[in-house]
């Protein structure tokens, strides 16, 4: 069985780290050249995200399996692209992906037969009492660290709509531009996970619907590069 992976590309931000960064998929062709005839099994690791795996899986039929991440889907059967089975398992360990398969060999060749691909929602099994407390135990720190005390009150909601412009998600953009001093800010369609309600919103509502442990980049880039040529 062959093992290999890769991971979103963002070239100018490893840049500023020093790192050289090429092509995912021009790697992961020259690593299954290597690998593919001498394995009988192939997977690829994927971190870029649903779409590009759909992707991988059309230019790189030699893949049996893509187990991806990234974009947070849940393949509840798993999917079916170009001969390659695709399967995600969402987001924050509330599921597990599952695949069933069989490898037979007749005549020096190999066959692989898959039985199932399919994703196990974990809050059906019987949960474990002494990671339960824990959790328990660090929410009770986590809200106190956070308290109870108002930061503002809202008279209206603010909704997060991941496809749509909204003031709540303009408004971040907004102070983000602002605080990095920058010309212009983007932000992720899912830095935000949910809406604000309105009446009063506390330290621990802001962290609920942004608990992510990221960072603000700041880049110099050139128009051309941001809009190309029009």
């Amino acid at each position: 069985m062959g093992v290999t992976g890769a991971t979103v590309p963002f070239h100018l931000f490893y840049k500023t780290l020093g790192w050289h960064i090429k092509s995912p998929k021009e790697c992961l062709k020259e690593v299954v050249n290597e690998l593919a005839p001498q394995v009988d099994l192939l997977i690829c690791l994927s971190h870029l995200g649903l779409f590009e795996d759909e992707r991988l899986a059309e230019e790189i039929p030699e893949f049996d399996y893509i187990l991806g991440a990234h974009t947070h889907h849940v393949l509840e059967n798993g999917k079916k692209v170009n001969g390659t089975w695709l399967n995600q398992a969402g987001r924050s360990g509330k599921y597990v992906g599952e695949i069933s398969a069989f490898i037979s060999t007749k005549n020096k060749e190999t066959d692989v037969t898959t039985n199932y691909v399919r994703t196990i929602r974990l809050n059906t099994m019987e949960k474990d009492l002494e990671t339960e407390q824990l959790l328990l135990q660090l929410n009770n720190t986590a809200d106190n660290a956070m308290g109870d005390e108002s930061l503002i009150t809202l008279i209206d909601d603010l909704d997060v709509d991941w496809y749509a412009k909204t003031p709540l998600i303009q408004m971040l953009a907004e102070g983000l531009r602002e605080w990095c001093d920058a010309e212009i800010a983007m932000v992720n369609a899912g830095v935000l996970l949910s809406s604000l309600s309105k009446g009063k919103v506390t330290y621990k509502d802001i962290h609920r619907i942004c608990p992510h442990p990221i960072n603000p980049v700041s880049l110099l880039i050139s128009g051309e590069s941001l809009f190309g040529n029009y």
